[in-house]
């Protein structure tokens, strides 16, 4: 049986407020475990983990979604990664 899977940022979006304690506690302990899992099995995962690649299912299954540099990403990305991410661009664009 497959689980259905929904974002957190969907979650956040249909509560209309924050999670409680007990809830953020409960996700940083999943994610941590599948990121362990994660690396223990060699996968390659996106470098960030916004609330929009969190991925929940109602049977507490946690996974992360795959991203591509989008805009909602980039909101979450440290500014020195976006500063030579414009730099690479700036230069393809001057070749």
């Amino acid at each position: 049986m497959s689980s259905t899977f929904v974002t957190l940022a969907e979650v956040l979006e249909a509560r209309g407020g924050p999670l409680e304690e007990d809830e953020v506690w409960s996700l940083l302990l999943g994610s941590a475990e599948s990121l362990l899992d994660l690396s223990y099995k060699g996968h390659n995962i996106c470098n960030i983990i916004t609330p929009a690649s969190l991925l929940l299912s109602a049977t507490g299954t946690l996974a992360f979604k795959n991203c591509a540099m989008t805009d909602e990403v980039c909101a979450f990305t440290a500014p020195e990664m976006l500063q030579g991410r414009a730099i690479s661009t700036k230069l393809a664009m001057e070749k």
